[in-house]
């Protein structure tokens, strides 16, 4: 990943202009394809494609902030994604969707942890000084054949040493970590069957990202299954599972307690991550208080700064829930909220029941943690839900799933 951008960047493309030809060739592929197939589009559907660039055009015209970065990391997208789940059907491509998601993360997943263990205890492999660019300011860090990367500020003192997190191709453990409980849940919820192997490679990754959200949310999306009708695929857990309940609900907890401690006494005066996230979402809620229908514009990161203790000099704000209010207003609020929630109305087929309830609570809980409100895969959810029909999931690969 970064070695292709650093060959792009020598060739004077940014990322920006590297991910606008990305999503353009997107786009003709997909025109090439419903040409060849001679797919129609409903004029339902037609319609609400239409009034999504309207929907669009009245935010930019409003906003009139950060117009190109807005197309590239919210309208386009979400139109592409709404398209796709047009062409294949909601069960179908999301099926598709996160069966190839899951896949990528499992070899991604291994990668990092081979690279993790030599970078924080063997040094074997080779590593490349390198400096990286996010919300303005740039950072030190170094990479391990442009697969892992070692961010200098992502480190914990544990186990009486100083660990490097394991934070794959992202910039920091948070940012890991979602994609691995999404991958974790899909394992867990979506696949016809039980892959104990892949289930141990996203756990161990999980833990070795050090990141006190995603444990936790790892923590609970494993409790759910466990003591769901999706266990019963495994047949000597569904025979003990009643008797191992207590013993497994309280360690679930001492090791929530002890993660949740560990965070907030490393925190100390308005320094740490448990201050940042206070100081975040003070910012972001006063943010949106001034620009409460339309918000302040897209990633418009100098009106949050604006609002940020004095300690807390950079950096996007960690609440996705309130970005989106702080950065779009009511207005985007409600494109947000209408789709996650028609995915459910739509969706609350009951052979998968559980498992679409599972996933927004996991997307409510890194939406009230993490700043993911332009994530792509949180993008491609929602554009599912405005697509989505009332006969769609009917033939879901789900097995026991009602909960």
């Amino acid at each position: 990943m970064y070695g292709v951008m650093d060959s792009f960047y020598v060739k004077g493309i940014n990322d920006f202009t590297l991910r606008i030809l990305c999503m353009a060739m997107s786009c003709v592929l997909i025109g090439i394809y419903i040409i060849n197939k001679r797919i129609a589009i409903t004029r339902k559907q037609a319609l609400f494609f239409s009034f999504s660039v309207l929907y669009f055009v009245l935010y930019l015209t409003v906003t009139r902030y950060r117009i190109n970065s807005c197309l590239e990391g919210l309208c386009i997208p979400f139109m592409l994604f709404y398209v796709l789940s047009c062409l294949n059907g909601s069960e179908k491509f999301f099926t598709m969707f996160f069966d190839t998601y899951s896949t990528i993360f499992y070899w991604l997943a291994i990668i990092s942890l081979i690279l993790f263990l030599d970078g924080n205890f063997f040094e074997i492999f080779p590593r490349m000084s390198m400096e990286y660019f996010n919300n303005g300011w740039w950072y030190p860090g170094t990479n391990s054949f442009f697969l892992a990367f070692i961010n200098e500020w992502q480190r914990i003192d544990a186990f009486g040493m100083t660990i490097y997190k394991n934070i794959g191709i992202f910039m920091e453990a948070p940012g890991f970590a979602f994609p691995l409980v999404v991958s974790l849940w899909w394992e867990y919820f979506g696949r016809p069957t039980f892959n104990k192997k892949h289930v141990l490679v996203f756990l161990i990754t999980l833990v070795s990202t050090f990141s006190a959200k995603g444990i936790i949310i790892g923590i609970f999306v494993t409790f759910l299954f466990m003591y769901s009708k999706a266990s019963d695929r495994i047949v000597f857990w569904k025979r003990i599972k009643r008797l191992l309940i207590l013993p497994i609900l309280g360690v679930a907890i001492l090791i929530v307690a002890k993660v949740l401690g560990t965070k907030i006494s490393a925190s100390t005066g308005t320094h740490g991550s448990w201050a940042t996230r206070v100081s975040d979402v003070w910012a972001a809620w006063t943010t949106w208080m001034e620009h409460p229908f339309f918000g302040a514009g897209f990633y418009n990161l100098p009106e949050i700064y604006k609002h940020y203790i004095p300690e807390r000099h950079n950096g996007a704000p960690t609440m996705g829930l309130l970005n989106v209010l702080a950065f779009g207003g009511i207005y985007m609020f409600v494109g947000y909220l209408g789709g996650l929630l028609r995915f459910y109305l739509k969706g609350n087929y009951r052979k998968c029941r559980l498992m679409l309830r599972s996933f927004l609570c996991i997307v409510l809980a890194f939406m009230c943690t993490s700043g993911i409100q332009y994530n792509y895969t949180l993008i491609s959810f929602i554009a599912m839900g405005w697509s989505i029909k009332a006969s769609d999931f009917k033939g879901l690969n789900s097995v026991n799933l009602k909960g």
